[in-house]
């Protein structure tokens, strides 16, 4: 099960990116790998502050996980907009 989870991951994240410049026009592939690592820093700076002890192998699990679930999820929605803006026009 993790594996399916980690690999589909990549592919969501792949898709999704298509998928905005399709529906969008434009690539966001940036704004999505700084939403990452900004993510990452999140989940270390709250390691830090509570154990003091960061570890990095979790934190990154963390986010992969996280990852997973709103990819899924930009990815439907992306596919309804994408399925509406080509019977609107």
């Amino acid at each position: 099960m993790h594996t399916a989870v980690n690999w589909t991951t990549v592919l969501y994240i792949a898709a999704v990116v298509l998928l905005l410049e399709i529906v969008a026009g434009r690539s966001f592939l940036g704004w999505l790998f700084v939403l990452f690592i900004g993510s990452l820093a999140v989940i270390i700076f709250y390691q830090w502050k509570n154990r003091t002890e960061i570890e990095l192998r979790k934190a990154v699990k963390i986010i992969w996980r996280i990852s997973f679930l709103v990819y899924l999820l930009l990815y439907v929605l992306l596919v309804l907009a994408g399925i509406i803006q080509r019977i609107l026009s």
